[in-house]
C-alpha cells in the first residue's frame, strides 16, 4: 500500500529498524519506506540489559509475528510501530526476569513462548490497530563472567550428576547381588531341610518296613508252630484212639491186654495190668501222658 500525504505527494515513514551492525538491534529512522506492507510480518529482537533478581544481567533474544488489522487505526495511533513493539516487549521481559532468579529464569523458558506473558506487547499492538500472533524465544546471552560460572555450574551439577547416578547404580547392583545371596541361601537351607525331612522319613518307613516283616515273620513262624503241634496232636489223638479201640477189641476178644501190651512195647516205660473177675467184661481207658526224658 502507498502513503500519500497532501497535494498528491507521496509520504514517507521513518520507523526503527535493524542497525547495519547487528540486524538484532533495532534504531530509530532506520527503516524509511512509502509503500506499506500489509501481509503479515515478522521481526528479531534482542532485548539487552534485564536484569533478574539476583541481578544477574543477561539479554532475551525473540522473534514476534505481527500483521497489521487496522490500517485507520494504526495511521492515528502512532509514528512508529516497531518502537512501540520494543517497548511494550522490553517491559514485558523486564518484569518476567524481575520476580526470578537467573536459575529459576533457566528453568521457566518456556513461559516465554507463550503470549499471556507478554501483556504490555499484546495491549500496546492491539491499541495500534495490530495483532501479535506469536512470539518465539530464541535463548539468552549472558556476559563472559555471567557464562562461565554458568557453564562450571551446569559442569558442576553434570558431574555431580553422573556420580550421584553411578553411585546408584553400584549401591543398586549391590543390592541386587545382596538380594539374590539372600534368595539362593534361603533357597539351598530351605532344600537342605526338605533332605534331611525325607531323610528322616526314608528311616522312618525303612524302620517301619522292618518291623512289619519281623512281626510277619514272627506270626508266620507262630502259626505254622501253631499247626505243627495242632496236627501232631491230632494225629497222636488219632493215633490213641485206633489203639484204644483195637485194644478194646481184644478185650472182647478174651486176650491177655497186658501180655499184648507188652508184646507191643519193646522199652516200655509203664507196665499196665489188666484184670477182671470172670463175671464183667474189663473197661480200659488209657490217657497220654508226656514222659520226661
Amino acid at each position: 500500500m502507498t502513503l500519500w500525504g497532501g497535494e498528491g505527494s507521496l509520504c514517507a515513514r521513518s520507523w526503527h529498524g535493524a542497525s547495519r551492525e547487528n540486524s538484532e538491534i533495532k534504531v530509530p529512522a532506520a527503516l524509511t519506506f512509502t509503500n506499506l506492507r500489509l501481509v503479515p510480518d515478522q521481526i528479531y529482537l534482542t532485548v539487552p540489559d534485564v536484569r533478574t533478581v539476583d541481578d544477574a544481567l543477561i539479554q532475551i533474544k525473540l522473534m514476534i509475528f505481527y500483521e497489521l488489522a487496522d490500517i485507520e487505526v494504526m495511521l492515528d495511533k502512532t509514528h512508529d510501530p516497531i518502537a512501540d513493539f520494543i517497548n511494550g516487549v522490553s517491559a514485558d521481559v523486564i518484569d518476567f526476569a524481575a520476580s526470578r532468579t537467573f536459575e529459576q529464569f533457566k528453568n521457566d523458558p518456556e513461559l516465554l513462548n507463550q503470549l499471556p506473558t507478554y501483556q504490555h506487547l499484546c495491549n500496546r499492538a492491539s491499541g495500534i490497530g495490530y495483532t501479535v500472533n506469536k512470539v518465539v524465544f530464541r535463548g539468552y546471552g549472558a556476559s563472559d563472567t555471567l557464562q562461565t560460572m554458568h557453564d562450571s555450574a551446569i559442569e558442576s551439577r553434570t558431574r555431580m550428576k553422573l556420580e550421584r547416578e553411578m553411585a546408584e547404580r553400584e549401591q543398586s547392583l549391590q543390592d541386587y547381588t545382596l538380594e539374590k545371596e539372600m534368595a539362593r541361601a534361603e533357597a539351598e537351607g530351605r532344600q537342605e531341610e526338605d533332605r534331611a525331612r525325607i531323610k528322616i522319613r526314608l528311616n522312618q518307613m525303612e524302620e517301619e518296613m522292618r518291623l512289619e516283616m519281623k512281626e510277619k515273620q514272627e506270626a508266620a513262624a507262630t502259626k505254622a508252630m501253631y499247626e505243627r503241634d495242632h496236627s501232631k496232636r491230632l494225629v497222636n489223638q488219632k493215633t490213641l484212639e485206633d489203639k484204644s479201640q483195637y485194644l478194646a477189641r481184644l478185650v472182647e476178644m478174651g486176650a491177655d491186654i497186658t501180655e499184648v501190651l507188652k508184646a507191643m512195647e519193646t522199652n516200655p516205660t509203664h507196665l499196665i495190668r489188666v484184670e477182671g473177675d470172670g463175671a464183667h467184661t474189663p473197661q480200659l481207658h488209657l490217657r497220654a501222658e508226656q514222659v520226661q526224658k
